[in-house]
């Protein structure tokens, strides 16, 4: 699995989730988003 492709199973995982309802903890939702824009923007 490549970094391009982990990133993406990541970002479909947490959206899954939160479709779900499972993160209902702001604290999560902020934890996830910074996760997401670090994986984003990081350069590889």
């Amino acid at each position: 699995m490549t970094k391009r492709e982990a990133n993406t199973h990541f970002i479909k995982e947490v959206i899954s989730m939160a479709d779900k309802g499972h993160w209902t903890d702001s604290f999560r939702v902020k934890l996830a988003s910074r996760i997401l824009l670090g994986r984003i923007y990081t350069p590889e």
